[in-house]
């Protein structure tokens, strides 16, 4: 009894895991999409692709494209960067480092479920940082700002960009 028990546990564990999955991933936006990301309320003041080596100070893999979009809201800036990484490895790994720099390498290791999806808000000087990614896509996002509450909006409005 005990082990019919265990076994329907595992299988609710799983059959959660991916709702959980299946309704964050399999929805996204394509990267090349985002560049059309006009949210209401803010001001777009500029949208770039580039393959460049660095983000922020960490580097970057090779082939790994990152986008940069400006808003305007209130007299501030906000900061949207989409990453498309080249393979989920170089994503997970890049992930771990990025998180790690921030807080701690114990943070990086919660703060995802390794390959599919990871999730980590901070500070980062003195703006908000917000930042996730969806394994499947290959996809990383940062929001950073100084108002959380707008960061927040704004992560919100990527997440349902479709």
């Amino acid at each position: 009894m005990k082990t019919l028990a265990n076994v329907i546990k595992k299988w609710k564990i799983l059959l959660i895991i991916n709702l959980f999955l299946v309704s964050t991933l399999s929805f996204s936006a394509n990267f090349e999409e985002y560049i059309e990301f006009n949210p209401a309320l803010y001001e777009v003041k500029s949208r770039e692709i580039t393959s460049e080596s660095t983000f922020l100070h960490f580097e970057l893999p090779e082939e790994t494209s990152k986008m940069t979009i400006l808003l305007e809201r209130n007299n501030s800036t906000y900061k949207i960067y989409i990453l498309n990484f080249k393979s989920i490895y170089k994503l997970n790994s890049f992930w771990y480092n990025f998180v790690e720099e921030l807080s701690s390498e114990f943070n990086s290791f919660l703060s995802t479920i390794p390959v599919f999806y990871g999730r980590y808000n901070g500070l980062l000087d003195e703006d908000v940082l917000y930042s996730w990614f969806i394994g499947i896509d290959k996809n990383m996002f940062v929001i950073i700002g100084p108002d959380k509450n707008i960061v927040e909006d704004l992560k919100y409005k990527v997440d349902k960009f479709r």
